[in-house]
């Protein structure tokens, strides 16, 4: 879908202005993952869509060392090393529409490929994790 050298050059350009922001929604993404479980797994419910293959949010805040342009197996070679093994925040992205916001701040021209039903309703509920 892209060529490597695009997503660096839009990373490159596009980082330094928000990286305290896409900072901030990484270390948002862990505490859920290990804190709030069943808020994540509750929010999934609510996801669809499927993953384009960009690798956009496996540039969020830093480039993934995983990420290479010559992987096999992956949509024009471009595409995570390790995917069938990937931990799970990178398996759950994204958790929340924050994260899309998050993602389209790096590259806002092309749409993920997931999207949430809506939710305000569901925010106000507070999930217990087991």
């Amino acid at each position: 879908m892209f060529g490597i050298d695009y997503l660096r050059t839009i990373y490159l350009n596009r980082l330094p202005r928000y990286r305290s922001k896409l900072f901030w929604g990484k270390l948002r993404r862990q505490y859920l993952i290990t804190f709030r479980p069943g808020y994540v797994r509750a929010m999934q419910n609510f996801r669809y869509g499927s993953c384009r293959g960009c690798g956009t949010c496996c540039h969020l805040a830093w480039g993934c060392p995983l990420f290479s342009c010559r992987c096999e197996g992956r949509k024009n070679g471009i595409g995570c090393s390790i995917y069938e093994k990937r931990p799970d925040s990178c398996r759950l992205f994204p958790m929340e529409e924050k994260d899309l916001r998050d993602r389209d701040l790096l590259l806002p021209y092309v749409p993920c490929g997931y999207r949430f039903t809506r939710t305000e309703h569901f925010s106000k509920i507070k999930l217990k994790s087991p």
